[in-house]
């Protein structure tokens, strides 16, 4: 077998094999990819796609607690955030919590669209 028969062979892998998450995780890749905040350090079994439908899973989720928090003539401390979807390889990410200023932001600006 020549070695360009194993490398195709190996990049045909699944992207959640071990010999893919290494390859994702070998120092040249980290040193091509962004060094955002949320990014995790190594990807682990996860291929991108995973990381990205629990990208999208937090979205809808922090989408429909900030519904719940905008319902008009609501009382009281608004709800606890929702947690984040854990992703093997990257760090828990801080709690995010509403300020009761934040709050007042949010309902102004929805004060606003109500009137127009």
């Amino acid at each position: 077998m020549s070695y360009r028969e194993l490398w195709v062979l190996i990049t045909r892998l699944p992207q959640e094999s071990w010999t893919q998450t290494a390859l994702r995780d070998s120092p040249e890749h980290a040193a091509m990819r962004s060094k955002r905040q949320n990014e995790p350090v190594r990807f682990g079994p996860w291929a991108l796609e995973n990381y990205q439908l629990a990208e999208l899973i937090d979205a809808i989720r922090q989408n429909t607690w900030m519904t719940q928090v905008m319902v008009p003539g609501r009382q009281g401390p608004p709800p606890p955030a929702p947690p984040r979807t854990p992703r093997p390889g990257a760090e828990p990410a801080a709690v995010r919590s509403l300020t009761p200023e934040g709050l007042s932001y949010l309902q102004r600006i929805h004060s606003r669209r109500e009137e127009t």
